[in-house]
C-alpha cells in the first residue's frame, strides 16, 4: 500500500457560543483540523489510504470544510476542518486509533485571549486641552490640526480583532460593517474593550456645525471599521484567529488590521502552525496591509515577559515573523512612559521591538450602549495599550486616506519619524537602544510628511545594484547605456500612475525582485525604436 502525509491538528473547542465554527458549520464540541499534503489524495480528492476515506467519507459533507476556503492559494487550501458532533466525541478517539503510523498526531496549543487593559471607573469633566479629561489624548496627538489636512475616508477601513462589539452604541452604529463577524458568521455582541478598542480606532466624529450621531471623537475620522471575534476561548482559537487575519485581508478588502488581544507568548510548538501564523503576517503584510498592534500592559497587566527579564512582544504579530508590523507602547498625559496610580505601578510593556507609543492611561473610552438601557454618556475610562494601538492604526488610516499606495514599511517609517520626545525616554533607554520607540506619534506631523515621502531618485546613469525595499512617489529611469539589477531581496513599491522606464540601450534585470503597488500603477516602459518590429528575427 502507498504511504501518505497528512497532519491532524486536535482542537478542543468550547461550543457554548460556537464561535470558532468557520461560517455555516455545525455546532460541535470538538474538531480537528486537516493538513492534507496532494500525495495523500487521489486525483479526484478521495484519500489513496482506503481505511481514511472510508471514515471520512461517513462524515456529513457539512462536518468536512476546507479552513481557507476564501483565498486560492495551495499552501493555504490544504487545511480541512473536521468538526464532530458533541454526541459523538468518542468517534474523534476511534478515528485516532484507526489511523495507522504514517499519520502524525499533535495537539494544537491554546493561549487564553486576554484584554490588554486595566479598566478603572471614573468620568472627566469637558476637555480643557492635552492634560484635561476626555479627550485630552487627541489633543495630545495634534488631532485636530491633522484634520485640517485630511478627516480620513470612508473608503479606507480598519479591521479589528477583539472581544466583542456595540454595533448599536451610537458612535459606531453608522461605522462598523456588517454587523457579524464576517469569518463567522455570528452577530456581533456587547463588551467593554472592543467596543473601546473601536471607538478610539473610528468613532463617529461629526463635521463642524453637524449633527453628531453620538458625543465621542476620534483620530479616524471618517474610517470604517470591520469587526471580527478575536478572544473566543478554546483550544485551536489562535489558529482561527489567524484565519480571521488572512479572510479580512482577502474577503474583506480590509486596508489596515489592529488587535488589542494578547494571544500568546510563544512560537506554537507545532511547526506546522508557526508557519502558518508566520506566512499568514507576512503575507498580509506583502499584499500592502499595515497591522498594528500594543506592546503589552507591562506591571500587573496583560504582559509576555517580565519587569526583572525584560517585557517582550506579543504574539502572533510579533515582529519575529515580520519587522514591518508596527508595536506601540504607551504614555501618560505629560508624556511620560512610568506611571504610577497611588501606590501602583502601571508601567506598560517596554522592550527594544517598540516602534512608538500613544496615549494609554486614564483614558476616555466607548462603553456598551447596550440599545440604550446604559444612559449617557455611555463612556467610562481605563488604561492600556488595547487604546494606544488603535489610535495609531486610526492614525494610519488619515495616512492612507492621503495616499493608499503607502506600503506597511512606509507607513511604518512615517510614524516613527514623526514622533514627539517622551519625556522619560532616557530612563527606557539601555545600550544606546530605546525601549520606547522613537517617541509618542503626533498625527498631525505624520500627514504632513505624507506629501513629500517617497525615494527622490535621480535617473539611473551607471550600472547598479538594488537589493533593499524602496518606495517611490515618481518614475524610476534607467538611463541609455546603463544597467539596474534588482536582487532578490529588492522589493520596490510605486505610487500611482508611476512607472518603471527603461530606455532605448539601458538594461533592466529582475533577479528574484519583487515590483508592486497597492495602487494601480503604470507598470514598466520599456522604450525602443518605434520603426523596428516586436519580434526578434535575427539569429
Amino acid at each position: 500500500m502507498r504511504t501518505f502525509t497528512v497532519i491532524i491538528i486536535i482542537c478542543f473547542l468550547l461550543s457554548q457560543n460556537g464561535l470558532s465554527q468557520h461560517p455555516d458549520a455545525t455546532v460541535s464540541d470538538t474538531a480537528m483540523w486537516l493538513k492534507i499534503e496532494p500525495e495523500a489524495l487521489n486525483t479526484d480528492g478521495s484519500f489513496k489510504n482506503i481505511t481514511i476515506d472510508s471514515i471520512f467519507t461517513g462524515l456529513d459533507s457539512q462536518r468536512v470544510r476546507p479552513v481557507f476556503d476564501f483565498i486560492d492559494n495551495p499552501y493555504y487550501n490544504s487545511f480541512y476542518s473536521i468538526s464532530f458532533p458533541s454526541t459523538n466525541v468518542d468517534s474523534l478517539k476511534s478515528i485516532i486509533e484507526l489511523l495507522d503510523s504514517n499519520v502524525k498526531v499533535v495537539l494544537l496549543e491554546y493561549d487564553e485571549a486576554k484584554p490588554m487593559h486595566d479598566p478603572s471607573d471614573y468620568f472627566w469633566s469637558q476637555t480643557t486641552g492635552v492634560s484635561g479629561p476626555y479627550h485630552w489624548a487627541l489633543k495630545r496627538i495634534d488631532a485636530e490640526y491633522a484634520w485640517d489636512i485630511t478627516k480620513g475616508s470612508p473608503d479606507i477601513k480598519i479591521a479589528i480583532l477583539d472581544t466583542d462589539f456595540d454595533v448599536t452604541h451610537p458612535d459606531l452604529a453608522s461605522k462598523i460593517s456588517p454587523y457579524n463577524d464576517p469569518w463567522s458568521g455570528i452577530p456581533l455582541g456587547s463588551d467593554f474593550h472592543g467596543t473601546a478598542v473601536a471607538g478610539h480606532a473610528a468613532a463617529e466624529t461629526a463635521e463642524n456645525g453637524a449633527t453628531a450621531d453620538g458625543n465621542y471623537a476620534s483620530i479616524g475620522f471618517k474610517t470604517k471599521l470591520i469587526c471580527y471575534h478575536g478572544a473566543v476561548q478554546g483550544a485551536g482559537e489562535r489558529a482561527n484567529y489567524m484565519a480571521r487575519v488572512l479572510h479580512a485581508a482577502t474577503v474583506m478588502d480590509a486596508d489596515i488590521i489592529t488587535s488589542s488581544i494578547h494571544r500568546g507568548c510563544n512560537i506554537p510548538n507545532d511547526p506546522i502552525i508557526a508557519d502558518l501564523e508566520e506566512r499568514i503576517v507576512q503575507d498580509v503584510l506583502d499584499m500592502g496591509i499595515p497591522i498594528v498592534y500594543p506592546s503589552g500592559n507591562g506591571y500587573q497587566g496583560s504582559n509576555c515577559g517580565s519587569s526583572a527579564n525584560g517585557w517582550e512582544p506579543i504574539y502572533p504579530f510579533h515582529p519575529d515573523y515580520d519587522e514591518r508590523v508596527i508595536i506601540v507602547g504607551g504614555t501618560t498625559k505629560d508624556d511620560n512612559h512610568y506611571f504610577e496610580e497611588g501606590s501602583t505601578i502601571k508601567t506598560h510593556s517596554d522592550f527594544p521591538q517598540i516602534d512608538l507609543c500613544a496615549p494609554s492611561y486614564e483614558m476616555f473610552h466607548c462603553t456598551p450602549y447596550d440599545n440604550g438601557q446604559n444612559p449617557f454618556p455611555y463612556v467610562t475610562g481605563g488604561h492600556g495599550t488595547s487604546f494606544a494601538a488603535p489610535m495609531v492604526a486610526g492614525t494610519v488610516a488619515l495616512l492612507m486616506a492621503l495616499n493608499p499606495c503607502l506600503t506597511p514599511a512606509a507607513i511604518q517609517d512615517i510614524l516613527i519619524s514623526t514622533t514627539d520626545p517622551i519625556v522619560d525616554a532616557s530612563s527606557y533607554t539601555f545600550n544606546g537602544v530605546s525601549h520606547v520607540g522613537t517617541g509618542r506619534v503626533n498625527a498631525y506631523a505624520a500627514v504632513q510628511a505624507v506629501s513629500s515621502y517617497g525615494t527622490s531618485q535621480a535617473p539611473i546613469s551607471t550600472s547598479s545594484l538594488w537589493n533593499d525595499r524602496r518606495f517611490f512617489s515618481q518614475d524610476v529611469i534607467v538611463n541609455s547605456g546603463s544597467t539596474l539589477t534588482l536582487g532578490s531581496s529588492a522589493e520596490l513599491w510605486f505610487s500611482e500612475g508611476n512607472r518603471h522606464i527603461v530606455e532605448k540601450g539601458a538594461k533592466l534585470i529582475i533577479d528574484g525582485a519583487r515590483l508592486t503597488s497597492r495602487c494601480l500603477w503604470g507598470g514598466i516602459e520599456i522604450e525602443g525604436d518605434g520603426t523596428e518590429s516586436q519580434y526578434y528575427s535575427g539569429t
